[in-house]
């Protein structure tokens, strides 16, 4: 859920017309992050061969228990429309920078 989340969040704050390259470059960060923690759980669980796993278990709760705490940093106008809804300062904004490309 909270890879759907933070993609969900990206999608918002993309700006209009650059969904396909958030989204590959979403992927690309997805795949990396995924191998990154790979390597980081394996060091952790390998760290002690009587508590490798609860040191893991204890790193993972620590990083989900640090979500809650940024999730008020979030900007509200990320998350003020629903998904679908469209955004007239966001595209006026968008449509300003670009000259109407």
């Amino acid at each position: 859920m909270a890879n759907a989340a933070c993609i969900d969040i990206a999608i918002r704050a993309c700006p209009a017309g650059l969904q396909g390259t958030l989204m590959m470059m979403t992927a690309a960060c997805f795949a990396l992050a995924s191998r990154g923690g790979d390597v980081v759980g394996s060091w952790i669980y390998g760290l002690s061969p009587k508590y490798g796993f609860q040191y893991c278990v204890i790193a993972i709760t620590v990083t989900y228990a640090l979500i809650l705490p940024v999730i008020p940093f979030i900007p509200k106008e990320i998350t003020a429309t629903a998904d679908g809804e469209p955004n007239p300062e966001g595209d006026a904004l968008v449509f300003a920078e670009t000259g109407g490309l």
